[in-house]
């Protein structure tokens, strides 16, 4: 992994790699690793397959509304709807199948900005974005099992596993940190340098890959905690 110097406080993560990609206000991102594709969604409520590159092979047939958290588990796709408060499950041919609501009376932009699933549990785990940050997690019908205030960012864009910890991507604060998935713990800080950072995922080699909103651009990065 490469670093360069910024300032004298900090060193920022350099990308290996940048594509251009053509989904409007791409505001999430995740790895299907049985196909070796991603699941790209936009603000517009629109979810895309893609190459590893960027380059768009489908969309839904469907619209949603203010798309904002995306995971792919077990054969589906698992997409947050933040303003709505919903959680919309999707086959492999990007068609819904299920729509659960998530009750929560925070800001009706504040919502949950980020879903994933812990590895060792099936349990799934989303967050708000801020006002307050709050990290939620639930069963496989998402009823809910505990909730936990964070304090260690300003917001939480996305939310992702790797080999069992927990990472977190702050649009806010560009910064993305490795938390012990069980007590919250920060065990790394990986400061960024990208322009509206909103989507965070790993693929099965290690590489990580943030995705820009503003930019509609993809970040690639070599595993960072090899460092």
């Amino acid at each position: 992994m490469l670093w360069t110097l910024f300032s004298p406080k900090e060193k920022y993560l350099v990308p290996q790699n940048t594509f251009q990609i053509k989904v409007p206000e791409p505001s999430g991102i995740t790895y299907n690793p049985d196909a070796d594709v991603f699941y790209i969604i936009g603000d517009n409520g629109t979810l895309f397959q893609t190459d590893k590159t960027g380059n768009i092979i489908k969309k839904s047939p469907e619209r949603g509304m203010d798309f904002e958290g995306i995971l792919y588990s077990d054969s589906f796709i698992y997409v947050s709807e933040e303003m709505n408060r919903n959680v919309i499950k999707f086959d492999l041919n990007l068609k819904s199948k299920a729509t659960y609501t998530i009750n929560y009376s925070g800001g009706r932009n504040k919502g949950f900005e980020s879903i994933t699933r812990n590895p060792k549990n099936g349990n799934f785990v989303m967050a708000t974005e801020k006002d307050p940050v709050l990290i939620y997690e639930f069963d496989k019908d998402f009823n809910q099992l505990n909730k936990q205030k964070f304090e260690g960012v300003s917001d939480i864009s996305a939310l992702t596993f790797f080999k069992n910890d927990l990472f977190i991507l702050s649009d806010e604060d560009n910064v993305i940190l490795q938390l012990n998935a069980e007590t919250f713990e920060i065990k790394n800080k990986f400061p960024l340098k990208i322009i509206n950072p909103e989507g965070l995922c790993f693929d099965t080699k290690g590489n990580m890959y943030v995705i820009s909103d503003g930019m509609a651009k993809l970040f690639v990065f070599s595993n960072p905690t090899n460092l």
